[in-house]
């Protein structure tokens, strides 16, 4: 495993081109791999992204085991990053062809270990200065899709399987309608119980099942979550959870999938005073409001973070924040943080 303090100490002052990523943040150690500017993801043999089902399976290669490495010519000297130990020898050997100041070149490695033939994949592409951190900053960043992914299906699924409902198109236009005006706030959650078990032909004794099998779609993306809470112990950053979602949905994903600490404080579309974000960017302006108070005083910058570019678009039309960020999957989502002043090292840092 190369140095993770040696990486961090050249990646926390300059923005790269090509980065070593960590693809782990939810897992003790870091398993490292090159991400892009533009968010293509280089891993090394045999190297899964255990966290999120983004990061695709391990790569397999009948030629020996692959690697990566980036780099770059800073200070007169050339710094080699790589993404497995065995690719650092290798890497550098092409130091005569990477001679501009400035500059970072990706490199693939492949024949480990026994073979190693290098190769620059991509460069000379510039390095600039990494960004200071805005302080103070908030960050708003979406539920549904961000921090968790969801499959409407599986309620459907959980209805038959618990229940003997074999949902037809009138039922599941009915409770799809029941769940927007749920999450938009235009039903108490009394009004909505009722009408949800009319709509299946229940009985208040199944409420509690049905709460779960309509949380049910919902699965934490460890890898994104490990990165909002890391995001959410620095100083002078205000994180806020900005949703469409409804009550039995936060309820649960705090009971259920351990997310309470980063529903603390959720912006949701079924509040008071806000609506829904494809309606106006209430939810936004609320959730920037909401740091203020937090921080003490205005962010000098508000950075969003969704998966639908409409609703950011929004947001930033109506002057709710300063920035969007849509969101891909972790590995992106980590360099493009970075790349506004939200960065965070590789090395695991133990407190004391």
């Amino acid at each position: 495993m190369p140095e993770a303090a040696a990486i961090d100490a050249v990646q926390g002052a300059w923005l790269l081109p090509f980065e070593i990523l960590d693809l782990t943040p939810e897992l003790p150690e870091p398993v490292l791999a090159v991400v892009t500017a533009e968010g293509a993801v280089y891993r090394p043999t045999e190297v899964p992204g255990p966290g999120e089902a983004e990061t695709g399976e391990p790569v397999r290669s009948p030629d020996g085991e692959r690697s990566f490495a980036v780099l770059a010519r800073l200070g007169g000297g050339l710094e080699v990053l790589p993404a497995s130990e065995a690719a650092r020898e290798p890497a550098a050997a092409l130091a005569s062809s990477c001679r501009e100041e400035g500059q970072a070149w990706l490199v693939r490695v492949d024949g480990l270990p026994e073979s190693p033939r290098a190769r620059i994949l991509r460069g000379p592409e510039p390095v600039l200065r990494r960004p200071g951190r805005p302080r103070p900053a908030a960050l708003f960043v979406d539920f549904g899709m961000v921090l968790a992914r969801f499959d409407r299906r599986l309620f459907e699924d959980g209805l038959r399987l618990h229940f003997g409902l074999e949902p037809d198109e009138d039922m599941r236009r009915r409770w799809t309608g029941l769940r927007l005006a749920f999450e938009a706030g235009d039903l108490e959650t009394a009004a909505f119980e009722e009408e949800i078990l009319r709509c299946l032909g229940l009985i208040e004794a199944d409420l509690p099942l049905l709460q779960r099998l309509w949380v049910s779609i919902m699965s934490e993306k460890r890898s994104t979550c490990a990165l909002i809470r890391a995001l959410c112990g620095l100083p002078d950053l205000a994180v806020t959870v900005v949703s469409n979602t409804d009550p039995w949905m936060i309820e649960g994903s705090r009971r259920w999938l351990g997310l309470g600490d980063l529903l603390e404080g959720v912006v949701a579309s079924c509040q008071d005073g806000v609506r829904p974000k494809h309606e106006d960017a209430s939810l936004w302006k609320r959730a920037r409001e909401l740091a203020a108070i937090r921080l003490g005083r205005a962010p000098v910058r508000t950075l969003a973070v969704d998966d639908i570019r409409p609703w950011l678009q929004r947001a930033l039309a109506e002057g709710a924040v300063d920035e969007a960020l849509h969101y891909r999957d972790y590995p992106s989502l980590r360099y493009e943080l970075g790349r506004r002043g939200l960065w965070l090292p590789i090395e695991r840092r133990t407190p004391g």
